[in-house]
């Protein structure tokens, strides 16, 4: 959770409404694609949560020429300039087709509104758009928590928003100056995948790019930052002048980390580690030095299919690593940990649930993993293995992205029991109980990790990173957490 002033963020004035027209139009090319691959309604309803300008509304109205779309922002001077301007971006040919038609493209509604206490009734909208807003909100999971509230059932939320090395430069900058804030924390990818979750999304996916922009001197990156209105709203912030001999100490220590950052850092300064979402506790441990991203292995493997910046990918089972590796898009995989599943069940287990075999009466909520994932695989075969596959009929299954969401779901109480990995049943203890399933009925659970080929891989990085895995110590970190071991290398 950020602590932000939120009065700070409802002034605008029109150098802010033309940087970010800007803004909008840079993010709307490289989201395109995505949209194309999920299948909306012919006239989907649309919301744009902190639409700013409005300027993403009449591109989506050429994506979605009879969608209804509504833009809500919380600064009312951003609804008017949308508002005043909602027909100036339809294109040409979105306009010619209108003509042929007989119709025009639905005008846009707006609303001025907060992201965390959104005006609209529950699954109102097919598709939630936001750019760039969330890193604004002081309560990140209770805005998530809206979106999810205000989708409708198998609709799409898809957002952009700042990390945690996001202006970086200037935060170290104003450190040589004094010790208050004067830069506002980004939330990490990870996080927000845990809210995603949290809230009850299905296969969030997220996403992340690295874009550097380059100043001739520290004084323009100043200027374009406040011309998006991003000025210091923390609560924290100090409230007086800031002076001027202390602004010329913090532009020259700018200046110090600009020059060198854009000379001497490499294009990638981080190792991209791709690693099945039970392995987040233990790689953390090995090596907290990557940029990690945990979610479900197929998830991991069609985002590389699709050229994500990986270096590492270590997936939990063999399949998805040994896919990459049949399409040339990763080195030969090597097995370097094994697990095995259990049954967990909330701490006061209100389920009652005394084994497996107790699911055959039914009626209770049991959370599986999709038939995609490996602990979906892994749990269908233990059924199969134990004659138990009806349970699947006889109880109200939710079928989950990943081992994480299963936990967090059972650790919740949203599920009377869920089937995980040993290794994740030990890390959430204090909330869950672990059943053992019959030794016969457990499958191989093999983990294997290997190099991603592709351009501007760091392979060095990367070889590193695995050599650390297989070490003595990253076998005795991994023993440590409960998963089983290979020979030793």
């Amino acid at each position: 959770m950020t602590d932000l002033n939120p009065h700070a963020q409802q002034m605008a004035d029109e150098s802010m409404v033309r940087t970010l027209d800007a803004q909008a139009r840079a993010i709307w090319p490289q989201e395109v694609p995505l949209l194309r691959r999920y299948a909306l309604p012919a006239a989907p309803d649309i919301l744009d949560a902190g639409c700013g300008t409005g300027e993403a509304l009449g591109m989506l109205a050429t994506r979605y020429p009879a969608a209804r779309r509504v833009g809500l922002d919380i600064a009312l001077p951003m609804i008017e300039a949308a508002r005043s301007r909602k027909g100036e971006h339809r294109s040409a040919l979105s306009r010619l087709a209108a003509s042929f038609r007989g119709t025009g493209v639905p005008s846009a509604g707006f609303v001025a509104g907060d992201i965390a206490a959104l005006p609209f009734a529950a699954g109102a909208f097919d598709l939630l758009w936001s750019n760039l807003a969330l890193q604004w909100v002081n309560d990140v999971p209770r805005a998530i928590g809206e979106f999810h509230r205000v989708l409708a059932i198998e609709g799409l939320a898809m957002f952009t928003t700042f990390g945690p090395d996001t202006l970086q430069e200037l935060r170290a900058a104003f450190r040589e100056v004094d010790a208050r804030p004067h830069v506002s924390r980004f939330l990490d990818m990870h996080d927000i995948g845990d809210m995603l979750v949290h809230a009850g999304f299905a296969d969030p996916v997220m996403h992340m790019e690295r874009i550097t922009l380059t100043y001739a001197e520290p004084i323009a990156m100043m200027r374009d930052l406040k011309a998006i209105g991003a000025t210091n709203a923390t609560r924290a912030r100090p409230r007086g002048l800031f002076g001027r001999e202390r602004w010329s100490r913090a532009l020259a220590a700018l200046a110090a980390c600009l020059w060198p950052c854009l000379s001497a850092v490499p294009a990638q300064a981080e190792l991209n580690v791709y690693a099945a979402a039970s392995l987040r506790e233990v790689f953390t441990r090995i090596d907290g030095a990557p940029k990690y991203n945990f979610a479900g292995s197929n998830q991991l493997q069609l985002q590389i299919e699709n050229g994500a910046p990986a270096d590492v990918f270590a997936s939990a089972s063999p399949q998805e690593a040994q896919a990459l590796f049949r399409a040339g898009r990763c080195t030969r995989p090597q097995t370097f940990a094994t697990n095995k599943l259990v049954l967990i069940v909330p701490k006061d287990n209100p389920g009652r649930v005394g084994s497996v075999y107790g699911l055959r009466s039914g009626g209770r909520r049991l959370a599986i993993g999709a038939p995609g994932v490996p602990i979906g695989a892994y749990t269908r075969s233990v059924l199969r293995r134990l004659g138990l596959t009806r349970i699947l009929q006889t109880n109200a299954v939710s079928q989950e992205p990943n081992v994480s969401s299963i936990v967090a779901k059972v650790a919740l109480g949203s599920a009377d029991a869920g089937f995980a990995y040993v290794t994740d049943a030990r890390i959430a203890a204090d909330r869950v109980r672990a059943i053992r399933l019959p030794r016969h009925a457990q499958p191989p659970v093999r983990y294997q990790v290997c190099q991603v080929v592709r351009a501007g891989v760091d392979a060095g990085g990367a070889r590193a990173f695995i050599a650390k895995v297989r070490s003595r110590r990253g076998r005795g970190l991994l023993r440590a957490g409960g998963f089983g071991l290979p020979p030793a290398p």
